[in-house]
This record gives C-alpha cells, structure tokens and sequence, in this order.
C-alpha cells in the first residue's frame, strides 16, 4: 500500500523498527519517518540533482549551535503530514537559495524555518566521541558514509553530536535517505552504513502489545535526560542508552 505522495508504506519498517527501540516519545518517531518519507518524495521526476536537510527536537541547550543570520522563519502553517505541506517542502528543495541549509521541523510536523546553518568544526566533533584522534582530520568514511558526500551530510552528523537529542535527515545528490543521531547513521538508504547497534533491528518485527507494557518508563527517562543534557557527550549518551537496551533487549522486547 502507498500513502499520499506514492511511497511504499512499507518503505522506512526498517527505521521505524529502530526508532521504536530509541525513542520512547511517539510523536518524534512519527516525525522522523515522515520526513523520510518527504524527502524521498521530493525529486520524482529526476530535475533536481542536489540535496537538502532537515533537523528536529533540538535542544537549544546543547552544544549544538545554530545560525539564524541568514534564516527564513516561516509564519505560514505548513505540515510535512499534508500534500500541501509536501508541495511546500518540494518548492524549497528545488529552489537553489532557499535549500541552501537546513529545514527546521518543528515536533507537529510544521515548518519552522529555513536556511539553517549548523556552527562548529566536525572535525572536533569527531575527535570528541572518539571517531578520530584529535587534531585529525575526519575523512567521509570515518564518519561512517561508504561513499562520498557533500559537506551538507558531514554537518548533519557533527549537528547531531553536538545535540544528542536531535535528529538529522538528509537527501543526498544522489537521493539517498539517511537519519543521523548521537553522532551516528542510524538509518541510510545503503544498509552498509547503518551503525551496528542500530542494524540489528533492521530484520525485526515491530514489538508487541507486550513488549510496550514492559519497557520501563524510568529507562525511557533515564535515556531522554542524557540526550536533552547540555553537558553529557555523545558518546556519552549513546553509551546509557544503549546500555539500557542491552539490559532489556531479551527480557523485554518481545517481536511476532
């Protein structure tokens, strides 16, 4: 079966699997799906040959930086969950001044702003959760990418170090799809990208009635506070929540 702008609604069950194992908050889950989807949409017809890049739930706390300079805030209601809101999304894309940045979504799907820029260096960002030594320089493959992309994909990755809470969806050149967190690729259109921990519930079912009623909500906060704190790392951050996986992926997630 297919929704609204022809994607499979089968499409992203690898994603949703994974984010159903993350993020406890529904509504974010619903989120980054949905722009997945958006930005798969945007260049059926095959014109357009550059990328774009959205980011949500930031936390303004954190060490990410973003730059406001040369933005463009939208009063408009404009949703991602509407065609007209994809049309909008569309129109962006294809306008070479206004896709220079990235998009912010704000959590009920509308367009917040656009032309975003991300500050900071990623080469630092790489150093601080251990991906390079420091004072090194990060290559595309350290970041985790298999082949090679424009600054635009590096930027997302390093936002999404900087800011553990957020999440970063890019469309590639090529029209790739790739979902960035904690400093990882947690979803790409190329499998071979996707981090390890992540992977592994790429072949899985969703989680039963049961599995919702066992997950503990202490867990679920234990993970959002280290996210949303503006002092822990990355690293940092990944490393209790995926600990706190760890501790109940065979007691408490149950799969059909």
């Amino acid at each position: 079966m297919s929704n609204l702008n022809g994607t499979k609604d089968s499409e992203f069950s690898g994603l949703e699997n994974i984010l159903e194992a993350i993020e406890p908050r529904t509504e974010l889950r619903s989120l980054v799906v949905e722009t997945c989807k958006t930005a798969s949409y945007l260049n059926e017809d095959n014109t357009v040959h550059h990328g774009l890049t959205f980011y949500m739930n930031h936390n303004p706390l954190s060490k990410l930086k973003v730059n406001g300079a040369n933005a463009q805030f939208i009063q408009e209601k404009h949703s991602i969950y509407t065609p007209e809101g994809k049309q909008f999304i569309k129109a962006i894309f294809k306008d070479e001044e206004k896709n220079d940045g990235a998009v912010e979504l704000l959590m009920e799907g509308l367009v917040g702003s656009i032309r975003r820029m991300f500050k900071g260096d990623p080469d630092e960002s790489a150093a601080e959760i251990g991906k390079v030594q420091p004072d090194h320089e990060a290559s595309y493959k350290e970041w985790g990418f298999v082949e090679q992309v424009f600054s635009r994909h590096i930027y997302a990755i390093h936002a999404s170090a900087k800011d553990p809470q957020a999440y970063l969806v890019t469309r590639s050149e090529k029209g790739r799809i790739r979902v960035m967190h904690a400093g990882n690729i947690i979803y790409s259109s190329l499998p071979e990208e996707i981090h390890p921990i992540y992977s592994q519930y790429l072949g899985q079912g969703k989680a039963s009635p049961k599995s919702q009623s066992t997950k503990n909500p202490e867990d679920y906060h234990r993970v959002h506070e280290a996210r949303g704190s503006p002092t822990i790392s990355a690293e940092e951050a990944l490393r209790l929540q995926l600990a706190i996986l760890h501790e109940h992926k065979i007691a408490n997630h149950h799969y059909i």
